[in-house]
Formats: structure tokens, C-alpha cells, sequence
């Protein structure tokens, strides 16, 4: 009988709890295992540990899965709350052209620009700023370089819009197409303004397709007009008002930044990824079940 008891007690330390309760609390009070570990010395009290031992082996088993689960859950939530910010995109638009105009008699423009000269225009803005009156987004630019010949400056944003104007009415009664991007910026002694501006006007005008600020640029050949401009004048302390300007046509406007993946998709992915790896049973091999010879 010893051995058998040394055998089933065996057996019950490497088992779980729900085995434990199958092969001993279910198993019938006749049985000859049963009645003769119940009726020897310490019976019971061996027993009584081995079902204290795999109960404690079955919460640090269940325990471990909890906190893995935990962790994915938390995963998961990190994603959710990064979602919002997610959304938010900065593109770039590309404008380039030749100066036709010049004006620099004062002194005041920080690049100098000469008729004839190339020039290159990026700004960057967010298209989740929100509009104002369908059509207006104030402080939708982020940043803004001018480059002429080898020169380029950062132009100061300060007030600064994007306006999209799809067919506003017209005096004329025709519908207008109108994209115009703009800076100015006051400081005490030298104001600094810059403009870009497409238009066009018509029955049925498709310069742009909506008033929403776009993340694709329009396409300048349906445009009538298209303009780029920028000035230094004096301050509100520079007495007698001066300025000095160049402006240009509009000959190219592209998008630099790549067209990126929605953060939608990449928190799909992550959530397949975490649900593949949850469903997964564990096929890890517990050392504390191993038999023993």
C-alpha cells in the first residue's frame, strides 16, 4: 500500500488541480487507492498537501496567463489612445516658377530675387486643421522655405490660412474656383507677407472638387491664374511706409511627402497580430508536469 500511495501522490504533484479532483475527490470512496490512503497514518495530511500543492501550482499557472494578458490589453488600449493623434498629417506642397516682377529699391527683402531667376516654395500644413466657414483653415501651416538661385530663408508664419473656395458665386453670376495660401507677419520694425494663389472662374469650374484642405494639390492647368508673391515692408514703427517685392508665375505644384498608411491600418495589423498570438494555445512545455520515470 505504501507504494501505491507514494505512486498516486506522485502522480497528483505533477497534475493539475481539475486531474487532481478527477482522480482522487471524484473517484468513488470504495476505491482501494482511496479507502487505504484515508485509513493509513498521515493519510489524510499527505492528501491534504498534495491538493494544497496543486492548487497553489494552478493559481501561479493562471496567474502568469493574467498578467500576459494584462499586458496585450494594455498594448491595446496605448494603440486606441495614440489613434486620435494619429490622424493627424503633415504634408508638403512644392511650387515653383520664374520671377517676372521685382521691387527691392528699400533694402528690406532678406533674399534678393532678380527677373528671371527660378524659384522654389515649400510649405507643409496639417489637413486636419479644422475650417472656418467651410472654406477658410487659419494656422493650417507648419512651415514655410523660399529658395532663390542658391539663397533660401524660412519665411516667417505668423497669421497664416489656406483658403478653398469651390464654387463660391461670382458678381458675374459664374461659380468660382479659388485656393490661395498665405503669411504675414508683423514684428516692429519689418512686416513680412507671402502669397500663392490659384483661380479660376466658370459654369462649371474643376479647379477643385470640394472645400475640404486636401492632402493632393490642385492641378494648375485648369487654373486661369496663377500667382505667387512675396514682400518685406516696414513695421508699424518704420515711419513712412516702404516695401520691397518679387512675384512670379505659378509653373509646377506637386506633394513631396509620401501618401502615408492610415494609423486605422496600423492598428488593424497590430490587433491581428496580438489576436493570432492570443488564440495560439500555449505549446510551451511546463517543466513542473513533466513525468518522472
Amino acid at each position: 500500500m505504501d507504494e501505491r500511495l507514494r505512486f498516486f501522490l506522485a502522480r497528483s504533484k505533477l497534475t493539475g488541480i481539475g486531474q487532481l479532483r478527477s482522480r482522487a475527490f471524484l473517484a468513488s470512496s470504495h476505491s482501494p487507492i482511496w479507502c487505504g490512503v484515508t485509513r493509513m497514518p498521515y493519510g489524510r495530511h499527505l492528501l491534504r498537501r498534495a491538493y494544497a500543492g496543486a492548487n497553489l501550482r494552478s493559481i501561479s499557472v493562471l496567474t502568469e496567463r493574467g498578467l500576459r494578458m494584462l499586458g496585450r490589453s494594455a498594448i491595446f488600449l496605448v494603440l486606441a489612445l495614440m489613434l486620435p493623434a494619429a490622424h493627424a498629417e503633415i504634408v508638403t506642397f512644392r511650387a515653383t516658377g520664374t520671377i517676372s516682377i521685382v521691387d527691392s529699391n528699400d533694402g528690406f527683402l532678406p533674399i534678393i530675387g532678380r527677373v528671371g531667376d527660378a524659384y522654389t516654395l515649400d510649405y507643409s500644413f496639417d489637413t486636419q486643421t479644422p475650417g472656418r466657414s467651410g472654406s477658410w483653415y487659419d494656422g493650417a501651416l507648419t512651415q514655410v522655405t523660399l529658395q532663390v538661385g542658391a539663397s533660401t530663408i524660412s519665411v516667417p508664419l505668423g497669421i497664416n490660412d489656406i483658403v478653398v473656395a469651390n464654387d463660391s458665386p461670382s458678381m458675374a453670376g459664374m461659380l468660382e474656383d479659388f485656393y490661395r495660401v498665405q503669411t504675414d507677419s508683423v514684428g516692429d520694425s519689418l512686416r513680412t507677407s507671402l502669397s500663392l494663389s490659384l483661380y479660376t472662374i466658370g459654369w462649371q469650374p474643376t479647379l477643385l472638387t470640394g472645400n475640404s484642405l486636401s492632402s493632393e494639390p490642385p492641378d494648375i492647368s485648369l487654373a486661369r491664374s496663377r500667382g505667387f508673391g512675396f514682400s518685406v515692408s516696414n513695421g508699424p514703427s518704420g515711419g513712412l511706409y516702404r516695401s520691397d517685392s518679387f512675384s512670379g508665375d505659378i509653373e509646377s505644384l506637386t506633394r513631396l511627402t509620401p501618401v502615408p498608411v492610415p494609423a486605422a491600418a496600423w492598428l488593424l495589423v497590430s490587433g491581428l497580430v496580438f489576436l493570432r498570438r492570443f488564440s495560439s494555445p500555449d505549446r510551451r512545455p511546463d517543466q513542473s508536469t513533466a513525468a518522472t520515470p
